[in-house]
């Protein structure tokens, strides 16, 4: 009745009154809203109560003479190498970017595996699962999984999949997991128990001086290809004829996206720079950061030789030289304070 009256003392049409009650609500909404925002002072106060907080639960840690180093490689030929470096403990071999589809990987991974352990018998071997696993794999993983163990060979998974990590006999680490907390390790190292879980770049260095390794390894890289997103888009509309998996995308600033098609075709698309956080270092060795990975996929044996050379020296504080690589190396430092991607 009011509207109604309103309406009629003012000659105004029922879409005049809809818009201006709108109008109201809105104000309404917007005052309610401010209210519970809290003030630049009050703001600014809770920064400083949650930076005490992380400086009073920091873990002062003195360096760590029991780190692991860790290489991720993608073909045996890099293996070959990895030999000759007794300062890496743990190899991730990921295979999922050697073959066609998911048959022929499966076909085919355990001979993969089986070679690797021939050619590494003093190195943990850990086979990278390709990522977004589906579920009706998972008996020929299990079925691959007893046969290596008939052999004594005793192998490690790494997965995204938290289902297929509880479904496995087998000892399994975590990856793309994005691990941010204490509370998100401990639940992970105990349901699926995961050993080894990877910590996300995108976490600043305050944070992950707060992160304990009582309930599980953790793990942090420091050299690699970026990955950006995974995708089901096989770019077949744009690709005249498919004779590699390897494909790029350069962008208006000439920027080139390396692009890797795996065993389900799903594309891999990574950063046009380099993750290289080598100067950081010494202080990544005072969190409870216990292994250091290298990644070393997509990269031909001569870089690969390369940069596993470069981080013996860095492992071992040693003078060294700029890593030079023959393939195109963009390195990315990033900022590990705000967290690697951050701009500021």
């Amino acid at each position: 009745e009011k509207i109604i009256s309103v309406q009629e003392q003012n000659n105004l049409t029922f879409e005049d009154v809809i818009l201006l009650t709108r109008e109201i609500i809105e104000k309404i909404d917007s005052r309610i809203m401010s209210s519970y925002l809290p003030t630049k002072d009050e703001s600014q106060k809770c920064k400083e109560r949650i930076k005490e907080f992380k400086e009073k639960h920091y873990l002062n840690k003195a360096n760590s003479t029991d780190e692991k180093w860790n290489v991720y490689i993608n073909n045996l030929k890099q293996a070959e190498l990895i030999k000759n470096y007794p300062y890496i403990t743990d190899v991730y071999y990921d295979g999922s970017f050697n073959y066609t589809n998911i048959d022929e990987y499966i076909t085919n991974i355990s001979e993969d595996l089986i070679r690797l352990s021939e050619i590494l018998p003093d190195k943990e071997i850990v086979w990278i699962l390709p990522q977004i696993l589906l579920d009706k794999e998972l008996p020929h993983i299990g079925e691959i999984i007893v046969k290596l163990k008939f052999k004594n060979i005793n192998i490690k998974i790494q997965t995204d999949n938290i289902g297929v990590a509880k479904n496995l006999d087998v000892e399994a680490y975590g990856n793309h997991l994005n691990i941010y907390n204490n509370y998100s390790i401990k639940k992970l190292s105990q349901d699926p128990e995961f050993k080894r879980l990877q910590i996300s770049n995108e976490i600043s260095y305050d944070d992950i001086k707060l992160l304990k390794n009582t309930d599980c390894e953790l793990e942090y890289t420091i050299f690699g290809h970026i990955q950006l997103m995974i995708t089901k888009d096989n770019f077949n509309d744009i690709i005249d004829e498919e004779i590699t998996n390897t494909y790029h995308i350069i962008d208006k600033r000439n920027n080139d996206y390396l692009i890797k098609k795996d065993c389900y075709n799903n594309s891999h698309i990574y950063d046009y720079r380099t993750l290289n956080l080598e100067d950081y270092l010494e202080k990544l060795r005072k969190t409870e950061i216990d292994n250091f990975t290298i990644d070393c996929r997509f990269f031909n044996i001569n870089d690969t030789n390369s940069i596993i050379d470069h981080f013996q020296n860095v492992k071992n504080n040693e003078k060294r030289e700029k890593l030079s690589l023959n393939s195109s190396y963009n390195p990315f430092i990033g900022n590990i304070e705000k967290g690697v991607y951050k701009n500021n």
